[in-house]
């Protein structure tokens, strides 16, 4: 079945833009992601073999791994991989500033003075610190 043959409210982009990503599952949002599916198979049923055969290891996926499922070539598997990496560098980062954020509140927190309450000149003074 064609995506055009399904309604509206349950087609992948349609449903990301009126009830964001959290509303779709994974395999939908890979569906996105690709675009098109293949003759014979539409673009989620595609997204979800891709998943299920990939299972947990989806975030290593290779280049190599999908070109090995029919319709994917060179650059359609490259646009994922890469999509991929975006996201994991982009959440490592993310942690990263997480961390030393909580190291700095901790700090600041630690920090005495005579007044324990936090009012923005100590904010400002532990900020200043780092």
């Amino acid at each position: 079945m064609k995506l055009k043959d399904l309604p509206k409210d349950s087609r992948p982009r349609e449903r990301f833009l009126a009830k964001g990503p959290e509303a779709l599952s994974k395999s939908e949002l890979l569906a996105i992601v690709l675009g098109s599916g293949i003759q014979g198979k539409n673009v989620q049923e595609l997204a979800k073999q891709i998943i299920q055969k990939s299972g947990k290891d989806f975030l290593s996926i290779t280049v190599d791994d999908l070109r090995k499922f029919a319709g994917i070539g060179q650059a359609k598997a490259l646009q994922i991989v890469a999509s991929v990496a975006f996201v994991m560098s982009t959440r490592s980062r993310a942690i990263r500033l997480l961390y030393h954020f909580q190291v700095r509140k901790k700090i600041l927190f630690n920090y005495k003075t005579e007044d324990t309450s936090v009012t923005s000149t100590n904010w400002r003074i532990g900020f200043f610190l780092f």
